[in-house]
C-alpha cells in the first residue's frame, strides 16, 4: 500500500492554477489579435498608429504624470535642436500678449508650474509664488522680503596695517621668506598683500628654502 506525505505535491490543485494561467494567456493573444486589427483599419483609414499609441498611453496617465511628461519631452526637444524656444518661454509670450490683468495673469501662469515645483511671478504689487505639491493642486502665497540684515553682501576683507608690511625691496623680500621657512612659520606668513610683487619673492624664498612648491612635501 503506497501513502502519500504531508509534503507530497497535490497535482490537482496544481494543474487547476496552471489551467487558469493558461486561459488567461489564451485571452491575452485573442485581444492582442484584436488590438492589431484595430490599428491595421485605422491605419487603412489613414490613421497613424503610432499617434494613436501616443493618445492611449497619455490617457492611461494622472494629470501630473502627464504634465511633466510633455515638460520634459519639450525640454529635452529643445537642447537636442528639435524647437526653436523653450516651451516655458512660449507660454509667457503668449500670457504677456494677452493683456491680462494682475489676477487673471497669476490665474494664468498657474498651468506652467511644474509638478513638485515652484514659479516666483514679479509684477506690479508684492512677488507672488505658485507652487504645486504633490497632490497636483496649485498654491499662491505673497513673497515676503527678507528680514533686515540678511541678504547684504559681506563686507570687503579689511587691507592689511600698512605697519604690518615691511619696508623692504623685493630682493630682501626673498631673504624674508627663506628666514620665515627656517623660522618653522606657514607659507600663509607671507607679510606682503596680494598684487604687491614682493609677495610673489616671499613666497619663492620661502619655497626655495623648503625646497618644494608650498603645498607638500617635495618628491
Amino acid at each position: 500500500m503506497t501513502t502519500i506525505g504531508h509534503n507530497t505535491m497535490d497535482s490537482q490543485k496544481l494543474m487547476g492554477f496552471v489551467q487558469r494561467i493558461e486561459d488567461r494567456n489564451r485571452a491575452k493573444k485573442v485581444i492582442a489579435d484584436e488590438v492589431a486589427l484595430i490599428y491595421a483599419e485605422a491605419k487603412s483609414q489613414n490613421l497613424a498608429a503610432v499617434g494613436i499609441r501616443a493618445v492611449v498611453k497619455a490617457r492611461g496617465l494622472k494629470p501630473s504624470q502627464f504634465r511633466e511628461g510633455e515638460d520634459l519631452r519639450d525640454v529635452y526637444f529643445h537642447a537636442a535642436g528639435l524647437a526653436t524656444e523653450p516651451p516655458l518661454f512660449r507660454s509667457i509670450e503668449a500670457l504677456a500678449n494677452d493683456g491680462l490683468t494682475r489676477s487673471a495673469l497669476i490665474e494664468s501662469f498657474t498651468k506652467l508650474v511644474p509638478a513638485n515645483g515652484s514659479i516666483v511671478i514679479e509684477m506690479e504689487g508684492p512677488p507672488v509664488r505658485l507652487s504645486r505639491g504633490k497632490d497636483g493642486l496649485v498654491r499662491q502665497e505673497e513673497v515676503k522680503p527678507p528680514a533686515a540684515g540678511n541678504g547684504r553682501k559681506p563686507s570687503a576683507m579689511p587691507e592689511r596695517p600698512a605697519a604690518d608690511v615691511p619696508d623692504c625691496s623685493p630682493a630682501e623680500a626673498e631673504v624674508l621668506g627663506t628666514t620665515a621657512f627656517n623660522d618653522d612659520q606657514p607659507i600663509t606668513a607671507n607679510p606682503f598683500p596680494l598684487g604687491d610683487k614682493r609677495q610673489a619673492r616671499w613666497e619663492s624664498g620661502w619655497m626655495s628654502a623648503s625646497g618644494s612648491d608650498g603645498m607638500g612635501p617635495s618628491e
